[in-house]
């Protein structure tokens, strides 16, 4: 049956009571196992309030589903406003026991709400928070997005800047070809014009003889003198008809840069 919905009053137990408990005379229930260790003897202290206990009938063991012989004999020959009177104080009893459950309750809601409240304000901050962290990184990852962008920019600069370098190379390289070759051909002149044999090998000699000198023989070098017309001298590349005389008195054979140019290219 049901024993009226109480709760052991002892603050580290509150667990629903069922079968035998203890009462006390400032009106606080105990279940048997709290009871049994802290009211077994008197004196006592509640163990709810810590009112001392020292009468013999302060602190009762009830059985809380008494049987009907019990409830027939209890309040057996006894007047009838004695029996209202105690009817009257166990209904205070009763009524005082569902007061402290519902300030129970109350304070135990109240500290869930309160609990509650930290809880949602702390896990508010760190929504908070993380949307922060969240937007910071945000703005992190467009920072690094644009830094990309302006660095394959860049890239894309320095690869036209790389190939305006290299075709200005190669055309360098193509200009100093040409130089090279301009100096070798005025070397060359140069040492033509003063009578040195550039050409190292005879069949180099003998090509120049065969399709550029003609009548022009290296014969010139001995010594006789070879007869010149009174016609107007034959226009030759070099100035050939003006050609010095060597230390004999005799014409030598020297060719000057033009000249020795105009046979390269021949060849």
């Amino acid at each position: 049956m049901d024993s009226g919905g109480f709760f052991c009053n002892n603050k580290e137990c509150r667990k629903s009571i069922s079968g035998r408990a203890w009462a006390t005379v400032c009106s606080h229930v105990v279940c048997h196992s709290c009871g049994s260790k802290t009211l077994d003897k008197i004196p006592t202290s509640c163990p709810a309030c810590d009112t001392l206990l020292k009468k013999q009938f302060e602190v009762l063991n009830l059985d809380l589903d008494p049987s009907d012989e019990f409830k027939s004999m209890i309040v057996a020959g006894l007047r009838p406003e004695t029996i209202l009177e105690i009817a009257q104080r166990g209904m205070s009893f009763w009524t005082y026991q569902k007061y402290q459950d519902l300030l129970f309750n109350e304070a135990t809601i109240q500290a869930l709400t309160e609990n509650n409240e930290i809880l949602e304000k702390h896990y508010q901050d760190l929504i908070e928070k993380r949307e922060r962290d969240l937007n910071g990184l945000k703005s992190q990852l467009e920072n690094r997005v644009q830094d990309i962008e302006r660095l394959q920019k860049r890239v894309s600069e320095l690869t036209e800047i790389l190939a305006e370098k290299a075709r200005q190379h190669q055309k360098l390289q193509a200009t100093n070809e040409d130089y090279r070759r301009k100096l070798e051909f005025t070397t060359l002149g140069n040492r033509l014009k003063t009578g040195d044999n550039p050409i190292a090998t005879p069949a180099s000699e003998r090509r120049l003889q065969g399709s550029t000198m003609g009548s022009f023989q290296f014969g010139m070098f001995s010594s006789a003198t070879p007869k010149v017309s009174q016609a107007a001298p034959r226009t030759m590349p070099g100035n050939v008809s003006a050609m010095p005389r060597n230390a004999t008195g005799k014409k030598s054979f020297g060719l000057n840069a033009t000249f020795a140019i105009q046979l390269l290219v021949e060849l």
